[in-house]
């Protein structure tokens, strides 16, 4: 997603039907520290997933039994009852959560909380998290996108962050003194994307111990309207494309149904728009343009930088953020 265009355009985005990165995706594992972060801060991203058809699956690492809200003996069963009933509202698939010490995910061993994503991996094709910085920066947050992210980066998946506004970030700074984090100006342009408030705000209400009415997140939902960002980052090339290869061979022959060359198609553009490719790649008469086609010939495909909003030619171009994936020989 290079070349990207500032948040500032304003421009609104179906997940799965314009940005070409997502071209491919259906399935999706949603990776959170504590029982509503689901809700409170993916919510709105993981209910436009599901409304768009992809399968969400949800992996909650603590059962949030340290917050100072709503304490007691029964605090992490109750949470655990809301977490279901929060992930029924969003369509979520599945829920799995864990018993890992609440406050203490950046304490554990390397290996551990990278090892416990991976084991829940199955057919995601993405994974969901908070941005790097946690949002708010608490250590929970951050140890648990950090493993997922580092799980993704490894077997070639793409990794959804979700993540506030600078100005979002400022304006809850000021008013309530809270530590929140805009998304930092490094890497791909975080994208825009429609969501359904509603929906979110009916998954908050299930976590009943947890103040769901709370002026900070309201206030934090009322300035964000009906919008949420995320960035789509994509891993390491060779890992990319390993991935690719098992997904698409078993649809790259000549014997295929339309159904199977339509998602081999898919596969290809969501390969392409990947924003991770070497320098060979490269075309040698553009600077801005990579090709990638195979041993016999039969498709190519192409993936270039724009400057603009005009559609370049091609058989079949798909748009994405600031590039575009051209394909042929698949149709």
């Amino acid at each position: 997603m290079t070349g990207a265009r500032a948040i500032g355009s304003r421009h609104r985005l179906n997940p799965l039907a314009s940005l070409a990165e997502l071209s491919g995706v259906v399935e999706v594992l949603a990776v959170v520290a504590h029982p509503d972060d689901e809700s409170f801060g993916l919510g709105g991203i993981l209910a436009a997933l599901v409304l768009a058809g992809v399968k969400v699956r949800l992996l909650c690492l603590t059962a949030g039994e340290a917050s100072t809200i709503g304490a007691g003996s029964d605090l992490a069963a109750r949470r655990r009852i809301e977490l279901g009933e929060a992930a029924e509202r969003l369509g979520i698939a599945t829920s799995h959560l864990e018993s890992l010490p609440d406050g203490g995910l950046s304490d554990l061993p390397a290996a551990q909380l990278p090892a416990m994503v991976a084991a829940h991996l199955a057919a995601a094709d993405a994974v969901a998290v908070f941005e790097p910085g946690g949002v708010t920066g608490h250590p929970d947050h951050c140890a648990a996108s950090r493993a997922a992210g580092l799980v993704a980066d490894q077997h070639g998946l793409i990794t959804l962050e979700w993540g506030l506004a600078q100005s979002v970030a400022d304006s809850l700074r000021l008013q309530f003194g809270a530590p929140f984090l805009g998304f930092e100006a490094v890497g791909n342009w975080p994208v825009e994307i429609v969501v359904d408030r509603e929906l979110q705000r009916s998954a908050i209400a299930c976590h009943r111990s947890q103040e769901p009415d709370n002026p900070v997140l309201q206030r934090r939902l009322d300035l964000e309207s009906d919008r949420e960002l995320i960035r789509v980052r994509s891993a390491p090339y060779d890992a990319r494309l390993r991935h690719f290869v098992e997904r698409a061979a078993p649809l790259a022959r000549p014997a295929a149904s339309r159904t199977e060359r339509m998602a081999l198609l898919r596969l290809l553009v969501g390969f392409a728009a990947g924003a991770t490719w070497p320098e060979a790649l490269w075309d040698g008469e553009s600077s801005s343009e990579r090709v990638l086609w195979d041993a016999s010939g039969e498709w190519t495909l192409r993936s270039q930088l724009t400057t603009g909003d005009r559609p370049l030619p091609g058989q079949v171009t798909h748009c994405s953020w600031g590039a575009v994936a051209t394909v042929a020989g698949v149709e």
